[in-house]
């Protein structure tokens, strides 16, 4: 998949998954939601992750939170792989949405948010594909 295909998709995923996945918080959250393709050694962070996800915070002028998900250009090669992290990193950005604080001093594997994300990404990736041509 090219990065027009890419980000196509993942527009596509944040339209149809946004909804399903900040239902439950007390206000519509208005975002922007930006996909960055990097190459797989400009990462920021740990040269295991595949993708991360950046509050870039609340533009006031624009009257948005703004979030940028970084991922590996790698992933592009494997649309499995790239819908579940969309899915993934969305849960990251409600996570932010909702206010939860993110501890990064324990290990990666007990990390609430970590759990959390790796918890709900199957499920949304199996909601996406199955709405994939409905409107949701």
């Amino acid at each position: 998949m090219n990065i027009l295909e890419a980000n196509n998709l993942f527009e596509d995923m944040v339209t149809k998954l946004l909804p399903i996945i900040t239902r439950d918080l007390d206000d519509t959250p208005n975002v922007l939601i930006e996909l960055e393709v990097v190459n797989d050694s400009d990462l920021d962070g740990s040269s295991n992750m595949e993708a991360a996800t950046l509050h870039l915070g609340y533009e006031e002028l624009i009257g948005l939170d703004v979030f940028e998900i970084e991922c590996k250009k790698s992933l592009l090669q494997d649309i499995e792989s790239f819908m579940t992290m969309v899915a993934h990193e969305l849960v990251h950005v409600m996570q932010h949405l909702r206010g939860d604080e993110f501890d990064y001093s324990l290990p990666y594997d007990k990390q609430l948010h970590e759990i959390e994300a790796y918890s709900k990404e199957k499920e949304l990736v199996a909601y996406y594909a199955k709405n994939i041509n409905n409107e949701v």
